[in-house]
């Protein structure tokens, strides 16, 4: 097929691509968007989660104290400007995943946990509120236990 070879107009052809949408990343502009989950713990306590880029894969820090719907910025790292100056960035939107199943040393952890937590509207599930005082349904040497194991398991061995 010829394309202006009249000798009028230069040679072009016009292509139009489409792209498919991503799965995993969101597009607003040069901005790209992906979701993460992060456990219970990592959203606490902090930590580090290894996350898929557009040109690479990236590690990135949890800040402790995450909340769900937290987004973490990633600068530079979006898709390239139309008019070629920079980058756009990398929003990551931060879920976390409650456990649907908790070992018993798991639920007395949580439970000695919430017998210390001050903002809680409502009731936490195991602990009742009698005259001021919170009041875990696990007897006392049952949370001794388990803030014992806990703590002999961070201590760092003498070796």
């Amino acid at each position: 097929m010829s394309v202006g070879n009249d000798g009028l107009h230069n040679n072009e052809i016009f292509l139009q691509i489409r792209v498919e949408k991503s799965r995993y990343f969101r597009r607003e502009g040069a901005d790209i968007h992906s979701d993460i989950t992060v456990s219970l713990s990592q959203a606490a306590l902090g930590g580090k989660i290894r996350v898929q880029g557009i040109y690479e894969n990236m590690l990135v820090t949890i800040p402790a104290g995450s909340c769900s719907n937290d987004r973490i910025r990633l600068p530079g790292k979006g898709i390239s400007r139309i008019n070629g100056y920079g980058y756009g960035d990398h929003y990551i939107h931060i879920h976390i995943q409650a456990p649907k199943k908790l070992t018993d040393l798991q639920r007395a952890l949580l439970l000695a946990y919430a017998e210390t937590e001050n903002n809680v509207t409502g009731s936490v599930e195991g602990v009742t509120s009698t005259d001021k005082r919170e009041l875990c349904d696990l007897d006392y040497n049952s949370l001794c236990y388990a803030c014992n194991v806990t703590i002999a398991y961070l201590k760092p061995s003498s070796s």
